[in-house]
């Protein structure tokens, strides 16, 4: 068995599943109860006797097959293709299915992230198997960009008509929320936060076809960078960046027992940031505070600078399609939006990361 539990993809030995990132499939043998068995017994006992008695009616009404009239002789002719068409059909198939029965094997695997899967093999061929669970993909190649935060508020009626509903934008989201979604996408480009979607899988294998569906669920960000958020270009962003963990980065001391002018070399680690899910993030940003919202809406109000100095909405339309249709997801900015909101909604005490 070497269908990966998760997604149903076949992976090969000694490696984890390339799709998904889920180990090595451990199938074990599904544990086999006497009343199993004595069912099994039964129905190849019964199978048995069955197709042989059909096997050997057909061959006993052949061997009397004997009448002295013309017209018998047709009426026997009729009953014989009749009796024989269905009875040898009949009794090979109960003699095969009954043996074929016992030599079906159910397996199970340990779930993985709470979800377990099932398949069922004959002769060490899959006939049936099904399963599923939740993972995470790569992260999102998010192309430089130099959208903010301020452009993305103060143009929003025309992001929110002229951005195709592809992309998921779709009804009136809070401006707060699209200033927000253009944060995370200009953090992302500058490479200093990764996105990734998580997403759940449901999929079943009917021994010649993988059938599988899958939808988002969820964002998760993580820093890469371990500057502090107030090097940031403006306040939304800087408040994004101190709500969630930055990378450790770790130097090592020179030895004070080496000679005053020896060379020490540095030593320097690095510890990547945990992966956090972006509703935690924005509420441990609002610190669940229901007015953040307003309080930031009215402060973006107050700083957005004349017209002129802004770039023209088609500019800040076209940059950031070209942003959403570069991740590869479809419906990222409605996933992001969906995913802000309820950070928002959450209230204390907040979420640990």
């Amino acid at each position: 068995m070497r269908l990966c539990a998760q997604c149903g993809e076949e992976v090969p030995r000694g490696c984890a599943c390339p799709r998904c990132s889920a180990p090595e499939p451990r199938w074990e043998p599904a544990p086999r109860t006497f009343g199993d068995l004595l069912g099994k017994l039964f129905l190849w006992v019964v199978g048995t006797i069955s197709g042989l008695a059909c096997l050997l009616a057909a061959a006993a009404f052949l061997h009397g097959w004997i009448g002295p009239g013309l017209g018998q002789r047709i009426l026997q002719v009729v009953i014989g293709i009749i009796v024989v068409g269905a009875g040898v059909p009949v009794g090979l198939g109960l003699l095969w299915g009954s043996t074929i029965n016992l030599l079906e094997r159910s397996w199970m695997h340990p779930p993985i992230n709470g979800r377990s899967a099932a398949a069922t093999t004959r002769l060490g061929r899959v006939i049936s198997a099904s399963g599923g669970g939740r993972f995470s993909g790569p992260a999102l190649t998010i192309p430089g960009n130099a959208l903010s935060a301020l452009e993305a508020f103060a143009h929003y009626g025309a992001l929110r008509t002229e951005i195709p509903t592809v992309h998921g934008l779709r009804g009136s989201p809070p401006r707060v929320d699209v200033a927000l979604l253009a944060t995370l996408l200009s953090l992302a480009g500058r490479q200093r936060l990764q996105l990734r979607v998580s997403r759940d899988v449901n999929w079943s294998h009917n021994g010649q076809k993988l059938t599988r569906q899958e939808h988002p669920v969820g964002l998760e960000l993580r820093r890469t960078d371990a500057l502090p958020g107030a090097t940031s270009r403006d306040f939304l962003e800087a408040r994004l960046l101190d709500a969630i963990e930055a990378p450790t980065v770790t130097v090592a001391q020179a030895d004070p027992r080496l000679p005053y002018r020896a060379a020490a070399a540095v030593a320097e680690t690095s510890q990547e940031a945990p992966w956090a899910r972006l509703p935690q993030a924005v509420c441990a940003m609002s610190k669940g505070d229901p007015r953040y919202r307003r309080e930031t809406r009215v402060r973006l109000e107050s700083m957005l600078p004349p017209g002129a100095e802004l770039r023209p909405a088609g500019a800040v339309c076209a940059e950031l399609a070209a942003m959403l249709e570069a991740s590869g997801e479809a419906s990222i900015g409605g996933v992001i939006l969906r995913q802000i909101e309820l950070g928002f909604a959450m209230r204390d005490p907040v979420p640990s990361l």
